[in-house]
C-alpha cells in the first residue's frame, strides 16, 4: 500500500466496513434494491411471476424466495474493495483517485446486479435439472453453487478491470 494514497485506502476500508454493517443489519425490504432488478430477470426468463413477501420475491412456479440471503450484499462489498484498490493503484493524480471512490460505487452496484442475476438463472436451472435427475432436494448445492458464481465473477472482474486499466496506461504512455 502506498503511504500517499493510505487516506484513499482508509476510506476504502471504512466504507467497505459500513457497508457491510449495514447490509448485517438489513432486512429484506432494506436490500430490496438489489432483489428487484434481479427478481425481474427471473421473472421474464422464467415466466414465473413473484409476489412480496415478507421474506422476499416468492415464486409460486418455482418454489422459491428470493430473500435477504440472495441479495449479493456480501458480493457487492467484496467487490467494491477489490475495485478502489485496484482503481488507486492505476490512477495517478488525487482528484481522479477521490473520484473513483463514488464511481466504483455506482459500478459495483451494477455488477452485483450483474452476477446476482447470474446466479439466480443459473441456480434455479441447476437445481431444476439436478433434483429431476437425483428426485431429491439438493439444498446444499444452493450455497455451493453461489459461492462459486460469485468467486468466479470476482475473478473476471479483477483480471478484466486489472487488463483495461494496463491497456489504458499502456496507451496513455505512448501518447505522451
Amino acid at each position: 500500500m502506498e503511504k500517499r494514497n493510505f487516506l484513499l485506502y482508509a476510506l476504502a476500508v471504512l466504507l467497505f466496513i459500513c457497508l457491510h454493517m449495514a447490509f448485517k443489519r438489513a432486512d429484506v425490504e432494506d436490500v430490496r434494491f438489489l432483489l428487484a432488478p434481479a427478481d425481474k430477470v427471473l421473472e421474464w426468463a422464467t415466466g414465473s411471476r413473484a409476489e412480496w413477501s415478507a421474506e422476499g420475491y416468492f415464486h409460486p412456479e418455482l418454489n422459491i424466495i428470493v430473500g435477504k440471503a440472495c441479495a449479493g450484499a456480501y458480493f457487492g462489498t467484496i467487490c467494491f474493495l477489490m475495485l478502489t484498490f485496484l482503481s488507486l493503484r492505476f490512477l495517478n493524480r488525487w482528484q481522479h483517485k477521490l473520484l473513483a471512490i463514488p464511481a466504483v460505487l455506482l459500478g459495483t452496484y451494477l455488477l452485483t446486479l450483474l452476477a446476482n442475476t447470474s446466479r439466480l438463472l443459473f441456480s434455479v436451472f441447476l437445481h431444476e435439472k439436478l433434483v429431476l435427475l437425483a428426485g431429491k432436494n439438493l439444498s446444499w448445492l444452493h450455497q455451493a453453487e453461489g459461492s462459486l458464481v460469485y468467486l468466479f465473477s470476482l475473478i473476471v472482474i479483477y483480471l478484466g478491470f486489472d487488463f483495461l486499466f494496463t491497456q489504458l496506461r499502456e496507451n496513455h504512455a505512448k501518447v505522451s
